[in-house]
């Protein structure tokens, strides 16, 4: 995960602003951008984590979705655009209908 390496080396570079830090309030400022720095370290493997879990869980369902066509959530969509598909041509045969009828319509039929 090229991103946490990232974030490590960023990391450990913020140690070279540490020790060139001489004046009080320079201290004062990289002490803070220190505690940013761990909680932006936290979060970063916080990610990886997720991300490796996400990884392994869709090396699982791999086997499924070759046997299947996809994921469920993608054949539920299938699903759904054929049913939309259906429900338009039914629309439109109806609405044929109706225009055939009312072509052929006279008086009070209209």
């Amino acid at each position: 995960m090229p991103f946490l390496d990232q974030t490590l080396t960023w990391y450990r570079q913020m140690g070279v602003t540490q020790q060139i830090a001489s004046d009080p309030s320079e201290v004062t400022i990289v002490t803070d951008n220190r505690q940013l720095a761990m909680q932006i370290v936290r979060l970063s493997f916080d990610f990886a984590r997720a991300e490796a879990d996400a990884i392994t869980s869709n090396q699982r369902s791999t086997p499924v979705q070759a046997q299947t066509g996809g994921t469920p959530e993608q054949l539920a969509m299938v699903k759904a655009e054929n049913q939309i598909d259906q429900d338009i041509k039914n629309a439109q045969s109806e609405l044929n209908s109706l225009k055939q009828k009312l072509a052929t319509a006279t008086g009070r039929q209209r």
